[in-house]
């Protein structure tokens, strides 16, 4: 099970490594299986600008998205 706390330590991670697809994608999809989508989408359009050709980053940009 995905615990809140762990997003902040994945964010101090990207500080600390920088800004690589794998952590970006961690944090966005972790914030968004804890519901926190207005969090999630700046790591996950910063990953696909990094690598655009990611389809299901991309789905889940769509997805929230067309929410907010």
């Amino acid at each position: 099970m995905l615990r809140g706390d762990a997003v902040p330590v994945l964010e101090a991670a990207i500080k600390s490594i920088g800004q690589t697809v794998e952590l970006l994608n961690l944090v966005g999809t972790s914030c968004l299986k804890l519901g926190q989508k207005e969090r999630a989408l700046p790591y996950l359009v910063r990953s696909l600008e990094i690598n655009p050709d990611q389809p299901e980053i991309r789905q889940a940009v769509e997805a929230v998205s067309k929410r907010s």
